[in-house]
């Protein structure tokens, strides 16, 4: 028997098979969906563009806890540059945002008081400390690392959230959400 020529044979359609089928504009294969691994690799690409925005868009509402971080570690410096010169390091507001350490011989400023430039905290843009007047005093430790006050104050963000820190006399500090709860 003849082979059969599908392209003069009446009534017969012409099926192309391999890799002439459906040939797309670029000669490749006609897609018409989406594969599983189209998804997969969006999901992936998806995933990790989120994964690195977020630390970002965080950093923007971490501001507040980072001053209680910061004020810790400010007052810790001043603590702990009184114990190793054996002066007192006192803790003055210079305004709403800024805070040095002035150095003297004792806590009643026998001899006047030296900037400290290695105690200095300066708060963030959009931060600010309110209770303490400008240009008072916060409180002094003396030689031994003991201060002679524990204050009070409040830290609050652009957004009007607050966190009330007091410093304890032995230079710790207490974190608080203003109205209850630590």
């Amino acid at each position: 028997m003849p082979p059969i020529d599908h392209e003069t044979t009446p009534g017969h359609p012409v099926v192309e098979c391999g890799s002439k089928a459906r040939n797309g504009p670029w000669g490749g294969r006609d897609r018409r969906g989406v594969t599983l691994i189209d998804v997969i690799l969006i999901l992936v690409i998806v995933g990790t563009l989120t994964t690195l925005s977020v630390p970002a868009f965080r950093a923007l509402s971490n501001d507040l806890r980072t001053a209680v971080t910061e004020t810790s570690g400010f007052v810790a410096q001043a603590r702990s540059q009184a114990m190793s010169t054996s002066s007192s390091v006192r803790i003055r507001v210079v305004s709403d945002r800024e805070l040095i350490g002035e150095r003297s011989r004792d806590c009643a400023g026998t001899g006047g008081w030296e900037v400290d430039g290695r105690v200095r905290l300066e708060f963030r843009e959009g931060l600010r400390l309110s209770g303490p007047e400008t240009d008072s005093v916060l409180l002094c430790f003396n030689s031994r690392g003991v201060s002679d006050a524990n204050p009070t104050f409040v830290l609050t963000d652009r957004d009007g959230r607050s966190r009330e820190i007091e410093v304890l006399l032995g230079g710790g500090i207490v974190d608080r959400h203003p109205g209850g709860g630590e």
